[in-house]
């Protein structure tokens, strides 16, 4: 399949060479569809997006294409009926005056279905975003022209923690191509998987006696699981560790982080067990067999907080 390169700021004009396991059978037409969403990067604030329309040319000269389009999200996706613009009589046949457009169906002969619902159009936090791309389609051949458009994610803590909770969210697309003085009319819908919040994990929870069974430590480690392909920022970042009812770590404010992508973050404490913690009441604990914890803290992401807590026994290692 031939690429058409990615737009820039100055949207340069470029030729590809053709690639034969993409050829077409000569039609003497050029027809253009959306073929996908691609996400290039992402985060709780806004999310890159490569809307990838795919050229087909029917004609053996290679021709200038040219391609807008404007996306908005518009609820979640959902599974059931595709939601597509109407078809032309005539696949891909336009107007040659320039003066009207065609509409083309939004999806490719083998291409996967839309996740479907009637997603409509209306944008659910009232914004459009828009990007174009241009390049040069070659003759007899499917090429993929990308129009790559920035989509910033709802403001509302709200709205934006209802999204990041969707499997993935339904994106309407409208827009146009145009090849000569053909307008060939883009529209439809497509799902695309939103910035997920990450999961807290307790990695570890150890206590040990020291010093020939005069003092002892609790050693923690919990983490932030982040599934996203792509790095997130955390606003805050705070935890506390209480042993026997005793806070021996306090979760302060918190810190700001950056967790990669399809990774996981671990932070690790050590508290001590001592008489200045417990007094008079050491003894006793550190001659029990298990001593009870909890860890409890949250984290920020532009103005929604979660809470985590966990709680359990641990069995003294003796040393």
């Amino acid at each position: 399949m031939t690429t058409l390169p990615r737009c820039t700021a100055l949207l340069a004009l470029c030729c590809l060479a053709a690639c034969p396991g993409a050829q077409v059978r000569e039609t003497g037409e050029v027809t253009a569809v959306i073929r996908r969403i691609d996400v290039i990067e992402a985060d709780y604030d806004k999310m890159k997006l490569e809307v990838v329309v795919a050229v087909e040319n029917g004609t053996g000269g290679d021709v200038d294409v040219s391609a807008e389009a404007s996306v908005a999200i518009v609820g979640e996706a959902k599974g059931g009926d595709t939601d597509e613009e109407p078809k032309a009589a005539a696949e891909g046949e336009g107007a040659e005056d320039g003066d009207k457009s065609a509409e083309s169906e939004d999806k490719l002969e083998g291409e996967a279905s839309d996740s479907g619902a009637s997603g409509g159009s209306t944008p659910i936090d009232g914004q459009r975003h828009a990007g174009s791309g241009r390049g040069r389609a070659a003759g007899f051949n499917t090429s993929e022209l990308p129009i790559v458009i920035e989509l910033p994610l709802p403001s509302d803590p709200a709205l934006l923690e209802e999204l990041v909770g969707w499997p993935k969210m339904l994106l309407h697309i409208e827009g146009s191509a145009r090849v000569g003085l053909k307008t060939i009319r883009l529209g439809g819908h497509r799902d695309v998987a939103p910035p997920h919040l990450p999961d807290v994990l307790l990695k570890e929870s150890q206590v040990a006696s020291e010093n020939e069974g005069q003092a002892g430590a609790g050693f923690f480690k919990v983490a932030l699981d982040n599934k996203n392909p792509f790095d997130v920022s955390i606003d805050r970042f705070a935890w506390s560790i209480t042993i026997k009812d005793k806070e021996l770590r306090a979760a302060g404010e918190g810190e700001a982080d950056k967790v990669p992508g399809s990774s996981v973050a671990e932070y690790e404490a050590t508290v001590d067990i001592n008489e200045k913690a417990f007094g008079k009441e050491l003894k006793a604990i550190l001659r029990s067999p298990t001593v009870p914890y909890v860890v409890e803290g949250y984290y920020e992401v532009r103005g929604i907080k979660k809470t985590f807590r966990f709680a359990g026994d641990m069995k003294f290692a003796r040393r």
